[in-house]
């Protein structure tokens, strides 16, 4: 195949032609601390902390991408990453090196070189998240940054027939907060589901995509079911009625967290 050429004639090197490298990171992360993943002018983020600590160890201009642009306090067991860099560095010794140049609250948990054309953000078919919420009287201080404390008994059979609602392809529009730039707001779900664990309550949702604070704002309307404010039919009508103004308050970020992404 013809390389492209310069009004010289001479060949023009392409990024696989001079050593480029795609490299896939999974990330974990207390985001307490940041506003968010996406980078932002004089505030801290995941990305930008990524990219400060790449800067030091192969360079400047190397751009993050994140398979989820995670809220402001949202935490991270499985956020999925890439970059593209023109490095010899085996990814063992970019792994080493990063966790050495990151702050303490963001490790690198693997590196791995990737094709090319994979990219996190864009080719992720599952991505899987965790809301946990602590019903006991206390709130040990290891946890208070990582749950939200609900005090009043919660109907836990309630919240899991209203939970199970979320299923299949649906229009999840009532869910979507203020702000969201998504074309289209129908998502499919594979799993919405409560357990409890000790005294605390798991709710995990897996689809295909989310929307601007969906997770937060469907656990919000599972909490009002499980106080007896609503009921799981009047989730039904919520999710029918494509309102916002009919669904549950959003909660806050800190119980949340990005469990999981999967690709094909």
């Amino acid at each position: 195949m013809n390389q492209p050429r310069t009004k010289a004639g001479r060949q023009e090197k392409t990024d696989a032609d001079i050593g480029s490298a795609n490299f896939k990171l999974l990330l974990q992360y207390d985001g307490t601390d940041y506003c968010g993943w996406q980078i932002q002018r004089k505030e801290p983020t995941v990305q930008g902390a990524l990219e400060e600590a790449l800067k030091r160890i192969i360079g400047s201009g190397i751009r993050v991408s994140g398979a989820s642009r995670t809220d402001a306090g949202v935490h991270a067991l499985g956020q999925v990453a890439n970059f593209k860099a023109q490095t010899r560095m085996k990814p063992e010794a970019l792994q080493e090196a990063l966790n050495c140049n990151l702050p303490h609250d963001i490790r690198v948990i693997s590196v791995e070189q990737v094709d090319f054309d994979f990219h996190s953000r864009f080719t992720p078919s599952r991505k899987e998240y965790l809301y946990r919420i602590f019903t006991g009287r206390v709130v040990p201080p290891f946890l208070r940054r990582y749950v939200l404390h609900v005090r009043r008994p919660l109907s836990l059979d309630a919240m899991k027939a209203a939970a199970a609602l979320f299923s299949g392809s649906m229009d999840l529009k009532a869910f979507e907060n203020t702000g969201g730039s998504a074309k289209s707001t129908v998502r499919f779900i594979f799993e919405s589901t409560l357990e409890t664990c000790g005294e605390e309550i798991h709710y995990r949702i897996a689809a295909n995509g989310f929307l601007k604070q969906m997770v937060r704002t469907v656990v919000g309307t599972l909490i009002e079911v499980g106080r007896g404010k609503m009921s799981a039919a009047d989730v039904e009508r919520v999710i029918a009625s494509k309102d916002r103004t009919q669904a549950g308050p959003s909660v806050k970020a800190k119980g949340l967290f990005l469990k999981k992404v999967t690709y094909l």
